[in-house]
């Protein structure tokens, strides 16, 4: 059975009320009629009776139409309120139409008061409508597509009702496209985090079964003093590897925590990288890959304020990667100085001014003549949990964090960092880091190029 519609009447003259009952009868609308002389009835029947419309004379002895209506759009502003008077004119029944009020219908035009009812009925029944489709809208997944077309089918057949609607629909269009944007974005953001699950679950589990595997041999009473040291290495190299991917796997649960600190301190960078190059040197070459550094700074210019470890771990990463995806060729690092000296370091500065200061930048960088990176991969290799080819990185042993933890720390020193990569012909990554020098530098103004640890060429 289709419910009653429950009318509020705002009316001091029971004469005036029965007449208006009357119309509405005739009209055949069902019906419940409630009948307010007053503010207290009104705000009473307001907040104990589920209304529909309110129907309000203007003047009342006691009580002012206008503050009835201000109450309603208040507290109960989807409800239509229709004005139904003798006393206001056209022009004051207007400016009743700007202040909220749905209708209005003067006495002496009552012919108008069923017609007014039934209209701003129907608009509430059609505001309703589009509001449950909105909501509806909100929490749709699968079917999300197929409901915007329903909707927009929905939305052109109420433009004709009435002009506002055509605004509210275009808002709900882009509400639409909003959400389904954010639900590709979900939807993407698990298949990776799933992916890098099932990857992580690979890589910790090779150099397990290497581990337990050759535990296992070693327990052989006969076996010879060769084979143990071949075992033993063996198993120290799948200890490293599987200390290497815990450790990144920290590191990256540290930046997502924000628990990851600065810690500033003076920093040779002759000597980072010289470390680095010793420490490569020997993978590089056992590939039969050529490796050189390169520094067109002066040697007073190499000390700077900064995180030596995560310097340090952000070269490494660089490095590593480089030499990781190139079978032959070659691998260069280096690092130059962009922009004017810079004034002295105050340490009595907060850390945080590392990243605010403007300064001069060092550009880093690491050159690699390997795999390379299709140009529509390149957006993604600095992403965590994302790999920029994941069935090409497959083939190579790593959590593929290493990016992704070079790209925070370079952030948390206050630099920038990019990558420019043709597929099948090599990468070169930059990093860029403020260069915050000490009061006191010494004074040297020679640059430095070595490709091995013991041989260097000093250029003026």
């Amino acid at each position: 059975m289709k419910r009653k519609i429950k009318i509020l009447h705002l009316e001091d003259s029971f004469k005036d009320s029965e007449l208006i009952q009357s119309l509405v009868e005739s009209g055949e609308i069902e019906h419940e009629y409630f009948v307010a002389e007053n503010e207290n009835d009104y705000i009473n029947i307001l907040e104990t009776e589920n209304i529909d419309i309110i129907l309000s004379d203007y003047s009342l002895p006691h009580y002012n139409g206008n503050e009835a209506l201000k109450v309603a759009r208040e507290k109960y502003s989807h409800i239509p309120f229709l004005f139904v008077s003798g006393a206001m004119g056209e022009d004051r029944a207007i400016d009743t139409m700007l202040n909220g009020a749905t209708d209005y219908v003067l006495k002496n035009k009552l012919e108008r008061l069923v017609p007014a009812i039934k209209r701003a009925l129907h608009e509430q029944e059609l505001t309703t409508k589009r509001q449950q489709a909105e909501a509806e809208l909100r929490i749709t997944n699968k079917e999300l597509i197929f409901q915007i077309e329903e909707k927009e089918i929905q939305a052109s057949e109420l433009m004709a009702a009435n002009e506002e609607l055509i605004l509210q629909n275009k808002e709900k269009e882009k509400l639409a496209v909003e959400l389904i944007a954010a639900k590709e974005k979900a939807e993407e953001s698990d298949r990776l985090k799933s992916s890098f699950l099932a990857n992580m679950s690979h890589e910790i589990r090779t150099p397990l079964n290497g581990i337990l595997g050759f535990t296992e041999l070693l327990k052989e009473p006969a076996l010879e003093d060769e084979q143990k040291m071949y075992y033993l290495g063996i198993l120290e190299k799948s200890g490293e590897r599987l200390l290497n991917i815990i450790n990144d796997i920290m590191c990256i649960s540290k930046i997502e925590s924000a628990q990851m600190g600065v810690s500033v301190s003076e920093t040779n960078l002759n000597e980072q990288l010289d470390e680095i190059f010793a420490f490569f040197k020997p993978e590089a070459e056992q590939k039969g890959l050529q490796i050189s550094c390169r520094n067109t700074m002066r040697l007073n210019d190499t000390f700077i304020k900064t995180d030596k470890e995560k310097l340090f771990a952000i070269l490494i990463n660089l490095v590593k990667n480089a030499i990781k995806f190139t079978k032959k060729g070659s691998i260069e690092f280096g690092f130059g100085l962009f922009g004017g000296r810079d004034k002295a370091f105050d340490d009595s500065r907060d850390k945080a001014s590392l990243v605010s200061t403007p300064t001069p930048s060092i550009e880093f960088f690491v050159k690699d003549t390997g795999i390379g990176i299709l140009p529509d991969q390149l957006q993604y290799v600095f992403e965590r949990f994302r790999q920029a080819s994941e069935s090409v990185n497959r083939k190579y042993e790593g959590a593929g964090l290493g990016l992704s933890i070079s790209k925070a720390f370079v952030e948390m020193l206050g630099g920038t960092i990019r990558i420019e990569s043709e597929f099948g012909k090599g990468s070169t990554i930059y990093f860029t880091l403020p260069a915050i020098y000490n009061q006191e530098v010494k004074d040297d103004n020679k640059s430095i190029l070595w490709t091995d640890t013991k041989k260097r060429e000093m250029n003026r």
